[in-house]
């Protein structure tokens, strides 16, 4: 009976870091495809560019953290 318990804990726990992990990007590609669109139509091409690099600097920064 505990050792059904400690593998259901283990299952448990995996499947929210595996949960946590998909969260973390599905934020950083929303980030990843929103910060140059609307850079592009506030600011410009240059705006865009500008969005696009904030954006990659974000999403390495999120899967980073997790390291």
């Amino acid at each position: 009976m505990e050792e059904e318990k400690t593998k259901l804990d283990k299952f448990a726990e995996g499947t929210e870091r595996a949960g946590k992990k998909m969260q973390n990007i599905g934020c950083a590609l929303t980030l990843l495809l929103t910060l140059p669109i609307a850079g592009l139509f506030i600011f410009g091409p240059v705006g865009g560019i500008i969005g696009g690099v904030i954006g990659l600097l974000i999403f390495a920064g999120m899967f980073m953290k997790g390291k």
